[in-house]
């Protein structure tokens, strides 16, 4: 009955079904789980919420969350949101010597039936770390999570441990197209990321680091007509011919939907792009330009300040300060004032490591990433 309940439960939408998940909590309260009350509490709160009912619901997902860490009983760093008594998103800490022995348990688990969200953070340690694998696991497990909508593999902090080798390398994550097609959000934050023929119908949101320049070829062909927000970094590498490389991608329209751009490419690639991108047809319904791990050279700037006008129409950007700067702020003023006068007009030049602007092209740009000689950001 119960297992029934919950097959039912995972096949409904995610506003779910108020009834079936009234008769669920009622067979836990049966059986004497306390989960039961859990889901009640959750569920009254949506309609009637008081500091009381609050307070019940943080007990019972503390007493869950102390359950869980007895039947995971992994050494894994996790924390969890919880949505109406069940497991929401998941998160955890992961070096890659250690074992990661969760997934089968989790899978297991009812509380986590209906987990919407994964995120893992993950740096190498002394050589040692490798996704391929657990990846190839969290897609032989998919039908024991129908839920899961979003995957994020970030690379995790770096808190002075000589023993850390910098980001966990991807490898193969073609399993998880077929396995997971509603995925909505795809983050894959590490090295030697190998994207093969990528159809994801329903993602809204990619990202991908550890690039090769072959890689384009597979972001040109990919299919996620849905795709609303595309990060793609490639690593230091040798580059022949860039323009051969990099032209069909930004000759590629992903139509209207896209309006978020965000790249991260070796210096010669990356004037091109800026060179290009701007007036591009994957460019052409973007609302947001977004540089955020590479680094721009003074020429990249200068190429940002004569396109400003036909990319901003004349609106005047809103700037935020970036904590951190270094090298010398006033000298890299006046010599960015002076080239971007003529070009710009009213606008601003100003400190931050974002620059917005209300007008239809918004550029972000990481400061600290920057040559020491221009750690200030013209506004386009």
């Amino acid at each position: 009955m119960l297992d029934e309940l919950l097959d039912r439960l995972a096949a409904l939408p995610a506003d779910g079904d108020a009834e079936t998940l009234r008769v669920y909590a009622d067979q836990l309260i049966e059986r004497g789980d306390l989960r039961g009350e859990l889901i009640v509490v959750a569920t009254e709160r949506l309609t009637r919420d008081t500091p009381e009912l609050a307070r019940r619901e943080r007990i019972r997902i503390a007493e869950q969350e102390q359950r869980l860490a007895g039947v995971l009983a992994t050494k894994l760093r996790l924390s969890y949101t919880w949505r109406l008594g069940f497991v929401d998103t998941i998160a955890c800490n992961y070096h890659g010597d250690e074992r990661f022995d969760v997934l089968s348990r989790l899978a297991a688990e009812p509380a986590a039936r209906l987990l919407r969200r994964i995120q893992i953070s993950a740096v190498q340690l002394d050589g040692d770390g490798d996704m391929a694998p657990i990846l190839a696991e969290l897609a032989r497990l998919a039908p024991r999570f129908p839920r899961l909508t979003e995957l994020a593999v970030h690379e995790g902090a770096n808190l002075g441990n000589p023993w850390i080798d910098g980001p966990i390398n991807i490898h193969d994550v073609t399993p998880l197209y077929a396995a997971f097609p509603r995925l909505e959000v795809l983050e894959l934050d590490g090295d030697q990321t190998q994207l093969g023929e990528i159809e994801l119908p329903c993602v809204r949101r990619f990202m991908a680091t550890g690039l090769r320049v072959d890689d384009t070829r597979r972001i040109v062909n990919a299919r996620w007509p849905r795709l609303a927000d595309l990060e793609i970094a490639f690593g230091a590498q040798r580059i022949e011919h860039v323009a051969a490389s990099f032209g069909p991608l930004l000759h590629r329209d992903f139509g209207p939907g896209l309006v978020a751009l965000s790249f991260a490419l070796p210096p010669m690639a990356m004037r091109f792009v800026v060179d290009e991108l701007p007036g591009s047809p994957l460019a052409r319904h973007a609302r947001r330009l977004a540089f955020r791990h590479g680094e721009l050279d003074e020429g990249c700037f200068q190429s940002l300040i004569r396109q400003a006008p036909q990319a901003a129409a004349a609106r005047t950007p809103r700037a935020r300060r970036a904590p951190g700067l270094r090298g010398d702020p006033q000298a890299a003023r006046r010599r960015l004032r002076r080239g971007a006068r003529a070009a710009l007009g009213s606008y601003r030049i100003t400190t931050g490591a974002q620059v917005e602007t209300p007008a239809p092209t918004i550029v972000r740009v990481p400061v600290a990433v920057m040559p020491l000689m221009l750690p200030f950001v013209p506004s386009t």
